[in-house]
C-alpha cells in the first residue's frame, strides 16, 4: 500500500513537471480547449490507476509506460493547440492586410453571426432546413477585396501632384463606388446578424414550448394525484351500513327513552 501511494505521488509530481516544462516560455499561447482538457484529465486518471495496478503486478519499469503515453498525448494536444493559434493569428494578419481593420471587424461579425445560426437549436434540429452561408461570406470577402484595391488605387491617383479634370472625375467616381460597396457589405453583415437574432428567438420559443409542456405534464400529474386523494376523502366520508345501523338504533333508543320518561311523569293513573 505504501509503495502504491509513493508511486502515485511520484507520478503526480512527474505529470506536473511535464506540464510546466511543456508550457514554459509560452505565456502568449492560448490554453488548450475545454474538451481536450477534460480528455487529458480522464486519461491522466486512467494512466495513474493503471500505473498503480502495474506497480503491484508487473516489473518496476512497466508502471512508467502509462505515464509516458499520457505525456506523449499531452504534448501532441498542446502542439496542435499551438498550431491552431498560430494559424488563426496568420489568418487574421492576412485579413488585416487584405481588408483593413474595419474590414476584419465586418468579417468577424459575419463569421460570428453565421456561427450563432449554425449552432442554434433551430438549425441543428432541422427547423431552418439546409443552410449554406458560404456564398454570403464569399460575397463579403470579395467586396472587401474590391474596396481595399479601389481605395489603394484611388489614393495612388490622388497622390499625383498634377491632377487633371479626368483624375478628379475618376476620384469622385471612386468615392461613390466605395460608398456603394461599403453599404452593400454592411447591409449583408446586418442581414446575417438579423438572421442570427431571429434564430435566437426561435430557440427561445422552442425553450418556452418545452417549459410549457413540462409544466402542463406536471400539472396533470399533480391534479391526477389530487383527484385521487379527493376520491379517497369522499369514500371515507360516506357512512357504512354498520354506522347507519348504530345511528338508527341510538335514535330509536332516545325515542323509546323519551316515551318511558313521559309515562313515568304521568304516573300510574295516567295523570301528570
Amino acid at each position: 500500500m505504501i509503495r502504491a501511494l509513493l508511486f502515485a505521488a511520484v507520478l503526480a509530481v512527474l505529470v506536473t513537471a511535464a506540464v510546466v516544462l511543456v508550457t514554459a516560455g509560452r505565456p502568449h499561447v492560448r490554453r488548450i480547449s475545454t474538451e481536450a482538457t477534460r480528455g487529458l484529465a480522464g486519461l491522466a486518471v486512467f494512466a495513474i490507476s493503471l500505473a498503480v495496478v502495474l506497480a503491484f503486478t508487473a516489473g518496476d519499469l512497466w508502471p512508467l509506460t502509462p505515464l509516458a503515453l499520457w505525456v506523449t498525448a499531452f504534448v501532441a494536444v498542446r502542439e496542435r493547440a499551438i498550431r491552431r493559434v498560430e494559424q488563426e493569428r496568420s489568418r487574421r494578419r492576412q485579413r488585416v492586410d487584405s481588408f483593413g481593420a474595419h474590414g476584419v471587424e465586418l468579417m468577424d461579425r459575419a463569421d460570428a453571426a453565421v456561427g450563432r445560426i449554425t449552432t442554434s437549436e433551430a438549425a441543428t434540429e432541422g427547423w431552418l432546413g439546409d443552410l449554406d452561408f458560404s456564398p454570403d461570406i464569399a460575397m463579403i470577402a470579395d467586396t472587401l477585396d474590391k474596396i481595399t484595391a479601389l481605395r489603394a488605387t484611388a489614393s495612388e491617383l490622388a497622390a499625383i501632384t498634377t491632377s487633371t479634370p479626368g483624375d478628379m472625375r475618376q476620384l469622385h467616381e471612386s468615392r461613390s463606388a466605395l460608398a456603394r460597396l461599403e453599404q452593400s457589405v454592411a447591409a449583408r453583415v446586418q442581414a446575417l446578424e438579423d438572421c442570427a437574432a431571429q434564430t435566437k428567438q426561435i430557440d427561445q420559443m422552442l425553450q418556452r414550448q418545452r417549459d410549457e409542456l413540462r409544466i402542463a405534464q406536471h400539472r396533470d400529474d399533480v391534479r391526477g394525484r389530487l383527484e385521487a386523494l379527493l376520491r379517497d376523502d369522499d369514500a371515507t366520508a360516506l357512512p357504512s351500513e354498520a354506522t347507519d345501523a348504530v345511528t338508527a338504533r341510538v335514535s330509536a333508543f332516545h325515542e323509546l327513552k323519551g316515551v318511558v320518561d313521559a309515562q313515568r311523569r304521568r304516573g300510574p293513573d295516567g295523570e301528570a
